[in-house]
């Protein structure tokens, strides 16, 4: 190819690469000692200076005075040595307003390798930057926030340095240690002060403590305060990353427990103390319970013998010299022999009494109507005068007492079924309506009724009779061992049967009570657990 065409071809491709870096670039040329020679559209486009007000200007006219003197003259100390430099400018266009290009100079050289000229070629940032500062200005008001947030904490927070030193702290924090904020910044290692000297500890145990090997701690830590006094904290530390020096930076949060800490071991004390307790207790109720057993057994055979002569004797009398005595001789007799009895029965229920609290409880689901009704029956059978007639159990939705036929009596409700002891069970029935019989029997119409209610979680059964009933006034005396509200010559009895009601429905975990309101007899109140599926047998 002839000379001219390959000069007029290479012409062509240099026009046209510069055209192609016009359409993309921001393009200026400047001369050795910096004067603009050449700039393209897109540098007056965003300077806003015309070509002609820039060519034989320099780059001061666009100067913002963002850069310090420094970085401008490591530009040219870079690019006079023939090297080239790359960075962003921040500059100000005509109307006042800044923008950012990202700038790669190129020095050309001559021949002596000396910088002839300088191509800037720079690519619009503003938007860039623009999103930068908006993000760093978030992040300053994000970190002003958290330590605003930390000043104002109600609970100590700190944040400190992997060497200990506080860079911030909330006042709560400086209350209960002691140290001002200005003491904490300039006390060095806070947490050497506060928890002891670092070469006591492994390497390992340090940064556990202090939270440093980049994972979450918790536990409690007695803590020194300026005083010298000593606190439980119940510490929170978390890593919190890298400050700009590369120091790793820490969170700390904290919860005074001393005051709850040394409760819970007051509390520990007072339980082995009551631990002890128990247990000396318990063999002094063995001890008790064995003495009972044994006085039990002496009053079972040591008292019934002499009685069941003294009885004995008596009927010896009577039969052989019965004829011989007056009607008074024979009456004191018989008074000898009833009163040998009844101390008979009394220490039959005394010792019925001290066995039930350490009988064995069979616990078994049982048809508290039919265990009602039976009793009933026995106790009616077995009574020396007329008790009251019994009606049929009362169909749901039917008066009691109304049966065709019948006259009022014992009224039996239908009772739901309970979980116990059967043959405990059966004896607070047994008790219950023999009271009622012997308190209503004086009455021209006797009526027993037996029922029952539910609501909050257990059930009460009831037994009322229409008898003589009993003062209010004496009613916490009722459920006494050998407590009569009445005496022996209106009512018989011993005076034990309440209070055998009342322990065994303490130990099947309900209460029992009893009402009288005046001339309208007496009921007798219990209560149980309502059964579960658990209880079932």
């Amino acid at each position: 190819m002839p000379l001219g065409q390959q000069l007029r071809t290479s012409l062509k491709e240099t026009s046209d690469l510069r055209a192609a870096l016009d359409e993309h670039a921001i393009v200026a040329i400047t001369d050795p000692t910096g004067q603009i020679t050449f700039v393209n559209e897109k540098f007056s486009a965003i300077s806003k200076y015309s070509r002609e007000e820039l060519l034989g200007q320099d780059h001061r006219l666009i100067s913002s005075g963002h850069h310090p003197e420094d970085f401008i003259r490591g530009l040219w100390t870079t690019i006079s040595h023939g090297e080239v430099w790359k960075g962003a400018f921040k500059n100000k266009a005509k109307d006042g307003s800044c923008y950012w290009v990202d700038s790669t100079i190129v020095p050309f050289l001559d021949g002596d390798g000396q910088p002839y000229q300088y191509v800037a070629i720079q690519t619009d940032i503003t938007a860039r930057k623009r999103a930068e500062e908006a993000l760093e200005a978030a992040l300053r008001e994000s970190e002003e926030r958290f330590h605003r947030t930390v000043l104002e904490a109600p609970l100590p927070i700190m944040l400190h340095a992997e060497d200990g030193a506080v860079l911030q702290a909330s006042q709560s924090w400086c209350d209960i240690t002691g140290y001002s904020r200005e003491e904490l910044a300039t006390i060095g290692d806070w947490t050497e002060r506060a928890f002891g000297e670092r070469k006591t500890f492994e390497q390992a145990d340090i940064d556990a403590t202090y939270g440093l090997d980049h994972r979450k701690f918790e536990g409690d830590y007695t803590i020194r305060t300026k005083s010298g006094a000593t606190r439980i904290w119940e510490f929170s530390s978390a890593p919190m990353g890298k400050q700009s020096d590369g120091r790793r930076m820490v969170i700390s949060m904290a919860l005074d427990v001393t005051e709850q800490r040394h409760a819970e071991t007051e509390v520990h004390r007072l339980n082995a103390e009551l631990d002890q307790r128990v247990t000396e207790r318990t063999a002094q109720l063995e001890a008790a319970n064995k003495e009972l057993e044994a006085f039990s057994y002496s009053v079972s055979h040591d008292l019934r013998a002499p009685l069941r002569g003294m009885d004995g004797y008596v009927r010896m009398l009577m039969e052989d010299y019965g004829a011989t005595l007056d009607a008074e001789g024979n009456r004191m007799l018989g008074v000898v022999s009833r009163e040998a009895r009844r101390m008979g029965r009394l220490i039959d229920d005394l010792l019925a009494f001290s066995r039930l609290g350490r009988q064995t409880m069979g616990i078994s689901k049982i048809d508290m109507t039919s265990l009602a009704r039976v009793e009933f029956e026995h106790l009616t059978r077995a009574a020396p005068e007329p008790a009251p007639e019994t009606a049929p159990e009362t169909a749901p939705g039917t008066a009691p007492g109304t049966a065709p036929g019948t006259a009022p009596g014992f009224e039996l409700h239908p009772l739901p079924p309970a979980v116990g002891d059967p043959a405990m069970l059966r004896q607070v029935f047994a008790n219950l309506l023999a009271n009622a019989i012997k308190f209503s029997r004086k009455h021209t119409h006797p009526v027993i009724e037996v029922g029952s209610r539910s609501g909050n979680g257990e059930i009460t059964f009831y037994v009322k009779d229409n008898g003589v009933g009993f003062d209010e006034q004496y009613r916490h005396k009722l459920f006494g061992v050998f407590q009569r509200l009445h005496s022996e010559a209106e009512f018989e009895g011993t005076g034990v049967g309440l209070a055998l009601v009342q322990r065994i429905i303490h130990r099947h975990g309900g209460e029992v009570w009893a009402e009288s309101p005046p001339n309208e007899g007496a009921t007798f109140f219990f209560s149980l657990p309502v059964p579960t599926i658990h209880d079932n047998p």
